[in-house]
Order: structure tokens, then C-alpha cells, then sequence
């Protein structure tokens, strides 16, 4: 009995954490793509600019 209730936290910590990874990519490539249209036009528009 000890075993297989060992064997489902880890499995529910594991599934956790996975999820936490998976929001925390989603997240981070929210930021990526926001900063990369901030950024991007401006660098451009001055590149053309001078």
C-alpha cells in the first residue's frame, strides 16, 4: 500500500511540474514575442532612418 501511494505523488508531482514548465514556456515566449514587436520596428525604423 505504501508503495503505490509513494509511486502516485511522485507521479502527481511530476505531472505538476510539467505543467508548471509547459506555463512557464507558454509565458516565456509571450514575453519573447511582445519584446520582439516592441523592439524590432523601432530598430528598424532607425536603421532606415539614417
Amino acid at each position: 500500500m505504501g508503495i503505490v501511494v509513494l509511486a502516485a505523488t511522485l507521479l502527481f508531482k511530476m505531472a505538476l511540474l510539467t505543467d508548471i514548465a509547459a506555463n512557464a514556456g507558454a509565458a516565456f515566449l509571450v514575453i519573447l514575442a511582445m519584446t520582439f514587436g516592441l523592439i524590432l520596428p523601432r530598430m528598424l525604423s532607425e536603421g532606415r532612418g539614417s
